[in-house]
């Protein structure tokens, strides 16, 4: 009789040791006590201190998940997508981790990273609080795959005092292209080398790309297929800086060659400088007050082509549903308000951005906010660097004046279509 009571006390104490496990994944987290999961997150290292919004995603997640421990991996820039590429293609890596728009079509045809449509369509998680272009970046075939962090925005930069001296009104939302040309030109002193405008033609994400999308053009398809060069609207966007050079309104490609764009609207040598949300702190500490912030003119369209990081999950992760809601907490606005205090990031929930632009004191950014309502996605496919390189030479021969803005839009369709044609997809 004994042995048959110490048999029924070991089995309630096994059902009762059952009952408990299973009580205690009520809150979406079934690791027994003693015995902690835990989730790896990677992104890559800056100057900039991400560890608020890091402190901040732990403390909501292990609220969430108590039985599990939220750990980051901080890998060094020049290391980061080799390290990624081999160990997430090896199938291990980080559960989440940080993309660019650049490596994405790389990352998700080679299967390494998970479709998170089905978890945002059964959660109801609004996606609308982030702006299209970073959003839909990270998009293929109408599936998401990340939740966008953080972004670039752009805007035109001008010298205030320049302006005020030449008896010109600020630029606001009506200006067009002509209106930077006559602009530009009542701002330009020869003999001084002081030009009324500077556009970065080497960099497509400030220069080219926005006056594209402003000509109505596109840089590529959006089934990135076919190459958006050799029309109108692109032939138009690059003769508008071949004009803009030839009547010295703009320094010259050769200029442009030795001295940095922001250098010439630092030293008030450019009194206008579209650019980035990047140059917000070098552009207040050089020029203070005299720095002003305006929409980016419009042409036939508005608005620019935006870039910016998100968070994806490795697919073959096994903690998928933890990681989802990891990146939702990370595209959150609590941690997105963190990351955005003191201004060296863009948080990508628009409920956020205020906290980015309250983060700089005698400087209106407003300008930044009101031009994310039209933006689109940073043109990319599987082999972006080949055809950009394409697109810098044809574009630099233009400015210099070797061929003409017809010519290069052509030539960049053929070299482009070529390269996309041998993408295998």
């Amino acid at each position: 009789m004994k042995s048959v009571r110490n048999f029924t006390l070991l089995l309630i104490a096994v059902l009762g040791l059952f009952i408990v496990t299973a009580c205690g994944g009520s809150d979406g987290d079934s690791s027994s006590e003693g015995e902690k999961d835990k989730l790896t997150y990677a992104y890559y290292s800056s100057d900039i201190n991400q560890d608020p919004a890091f402190e901040k995603a732990k403390e909501i997640f292990e609220e969430k998940y108590p039985n599990t421990t939220l750990e980051r991996q901080v890998i060094p820039n020049e290391n980061y997508w080799t390290k990624l590429k081999t160990s997430v293609g090896g199938g291990s890596g980080p559960d989440v981790f940080l993309m660019n728009g650049v490596n994405f079509e790389q990352f998700r045809t080679l299967g390494l990273i998970k479709n998170i449509q089905p978890f945002i369509d059964e959660s109801g998680f609004d996606m609308n609080v982030y702006p299209k272009g970073t959003r839909d970046l990270y998009k293929a075939d109408d599936e998401l795959y990340g939740i966008p962090y953080n972004e670039g925005l752009l805007a035109l930069y001008y010298n205030k005092e320049m302006f005020d001296e030449a008896g010109i009104d600020y630029p606001d939302e009506t200006w067009t292209w002509e209106d930077v040309k006559e602009a530009g030109k009542k701002l330009t002193d020869e003999e001084n080398d002081i030009y009324g405008v500077t556009y970065q033609p080497f960099l497509g994400q400030e220069g080219l790309y926005p006056l594209i999308k402003q000509a109505g053009g596109e840089v590529i398809s959006e089934d990135k297929s076919k190459s958006g060069f050799g029309t109108a609207e692109t032939t138009a966007a690059i003769q508008f800086m071949q004009d803009l050079i030839e009547e010295n309104i703009m320094p010259s490609a050769e200029v442009l060659l030795e001295t940095e764009p922001q250098q010439l609207f630092t030293s008030s040598r450019s009194a206008m400088f579209p650019s980035g949300s990047w140059n917000v702190n070098l552009f207040s500490e050089s020029l203070g007050d005299k720095v002003g912030v305006a929409v980016l003119p419009h042409n036939e369209e508005r608005g620019y082509l935006m870039h910016g990081s998100a968070y994806v999950i490795n697919s073959e992760t096994d903690n998928e549903e933890k990681a989802f809601e990891l990146l939702k907490i990370l595209g959150g606005t609590e941690v997105q308000k963190e990351m955005a205090v003191g201004g060296a990031n863009v948080p990508s929930h628009v409920d956020a951005v205020d906290t980015w632009m309250d983060s700089f004191e005698g400087i209106d950014l407003t300008a930044f906010k009101k031009g994310l309502e039209h933006t689109e996605p940073y043109p990319v496919s599987l082999k972006t660097a080949e055809w950009q390189e394409v697109m810098d030479r044809e574009v630099t021969r233009a400015l210099m004046m070797e061929i003409s803005a017809e010519e290069a839009s052509k030539n960049i369709e053929e070299g482009m279509n070529k390269i996309l044609e041998s993408e295998d997809k």
